[in-house]
């Protein structure tokens, strides 16, 4: 199940169906059983085309989000037609907006986020990972944080997003396991709320708020930076400062690995788990998990401090 979550969070539906497929379901649990027919069927869309729905009367956001869906599915299963996929959205939106078919396309998803906020709820869309992504929710609230990183503290705001219609196409494709806990802009931090256990835990503190508030951070100190770059740096937070954690941080990171630098998260994985191996003078592929706590989380900020130097000689 676990080599099907990276499979997805990669965007290879194909690969991610076979291993699912692999799986016999009465060697699971009832609920990771239930789990896995309901990813399979996310990835073959069975009777869930948007051609197939009776959306007449729905609202313009569930007529959006289901044109969504039924592009994610497509991008996942068939990556070779993504742009082709991706196009076929955006004239579907268009269709739905009554939009001419030549708007701009950045215009095209920003008419489609008013659309959907004049009907009371809050939207975001844009490129996570490699596919376009739509979030809905239906409350926040902010609160001002001060927060403690490696390299000085910041002070920022934080959005608690609740209550959500859609969380993304990681999270739909995964049936609610997996997609992103959070993200930053120059204007703060937006946290979703359902994602975490606790808002008080390490997992909170440190992969969520530490996270992002590097982010937040770098926005400033290091415009420009690359996606990956980013998520590189934000990682090695979270590294230098977890504690229990770690084990489950180290397992993740291993498990989403890509050499494409356009996959931020996935590509940053994989550089995180050189630079401490090259750091800690390591063979490749050495367990990082055999590396006592405080020396991983001193190596994590060194490797974050080194990067920092870096950047400013340029």
């Amino acid at each position: 199940m676990g080599s099907a979550f990276a499979e997805i969070l990669q965007a290879d539906g194909r690969k991610a169906r076979s291993t699912l497929q692999g799986i016999p379901p009465d060697t699971l649990t009832t609920r990771k059983a239930r789990l896995r027919d309901c990813m399979l069927e996310r990835l073959q869309g069975a009777g869930t085309a948007a051609t197939d729905r009776n959306i007449g009367n729905e609202a313009f956001a569930d007529r959006a989000l289901a044109r969504f869906q039924d592009y994610w599915r497509e991008s996942v299963m068939a990556p070779g037609n993504r742009d082709v996929s991706e196009q076929q959205l955006r004239r579907d939106l268009a269709d739905l907006l009554g939009a001419p078919a030549q708007a701009d396309d950045d215009d095209l998803l920003d008419q489609v986020l008013r659309r959907i906020e004049t009907q009371g709820r809050y939207a975001l869309s844009g490129r996570t990972g490699l596919l376009l992504d739509l979030m809905i929710w239906n409350s926040q609230k902010e609160v001002d944080e001060i927060v403690e990183l490696p390299e000085g503290s910041v002070n920022t705001t934080v959005f608690y997003l609740d209550d959500f219609e859609s969380r993304g196409w990681s999270n739909y494709l995964t049936c609610d396991r997996s997609g992103t806990g959070g993200w930053a802009t120059s204007e703060g931090l937006f946290a979703i709320v359902p994602v975490y256990d606790s808002l008080t835990d390490e997992t909170f503190r440190v992969s969520y708020l530490a996270h992002e508030s590097q982010h937040f951070s770098d926005y400033q100190r290091f415009p420009g930076l690359e996606g990956w770059q980013l998520e590189y740096r934000a990682k090695l937070v979270e590294l230098g400062y977890a504690s229990e954690t770690i084990p489950g941080l180290l397992r993740r990171f291993s498990a989403n690995q890509s050499d494409l630098a356009t996959d931020a998260h996935s590509y940053a994985n994989r550089a995180v788990l050189r630079a401490l191996r090259d750091r800690l003078d390591l063979a490749e592929g050495a367990d990082l998990n055999e590396i006592p706590r405080k020396r991983l989380n001193d190596a994590a900020i060194e490797e974050l401090k080194a990067h920092s130097k870096l950047l400013s000689s340029r």
